[in-house]
């Protein structure tokens, strides 16, 4: 009889995704794939090559993890956002619970948003972070441009060649 209450559990688990708790799989975008999370995601999402959007209000209860993708966050990330090469843009977010790791971006701008982590920033071509608040270090190295005002971290701040 358990047997049989098993793979019941089983196959509702797999028909139902979210029904059994912790079993939310990932949701990806795909190359030339443009997104719009109105009703946000419960789980991690990962784009390549696409674009993704996340409307005010909405929340994704993952990681975001970006490739050479073009991204504007406005609503939560329970998770860290991570992205190579690419465009991303985080205006006014109200939370993103956990770290900014950017590498060999085209763009980052994150305005007027709160991290309960830290941001570290490397070889990212055009880079502004302002007004915003960082439960972490802000490390930003190698851009080109950058702009780096008014930000408030429980750590340190190191903005190599920004203004």
């Amino acid at each position: 009889m358990q047997v049989g209450m098993v793979r019941l559990a089983v196959v509702v688990c797999g028909l139902f995704v979210g029904a059994c708790g912790g079993l939310d799989p990932a949701t990806k975008v795909g190359p030339n794939e443009n997104v719009q999370f109105d009703n946000g995601v419960n789980g991690s999402v990962s784009c390549d090559r696409g674009s993704v959007n996340l409307p005010s209000g909405a929340t994704i209860n993952g990681d975001l993890d970006l490739s050479y993708c073009v991204v504007k966050v406005e609503g939560s990330v329970n998770g860290s956002i991570t992205m190579t090469g690419g465009i991303l843009y985080v205006i006014s977010s109200p939370t993103v619970n956990g770290e900014l790791d950017v590498k060999d971006g085209y763009e980052l701008e994150v305005i007027d948003s709160q991290f309960n982590g830290g941001a570290d920033v490397e070889n990212t071509r055009n880079v502004t972070i302002e007004n915003s608040d960082f439960n972490g270090d802000i490390q930003i190295h190698g851009a080109e441009t950058c702009q780096a005002g008014g930000n408030r971290a429980n750590g340190s701040i190191v903005a190599a060649n920004c203004y």
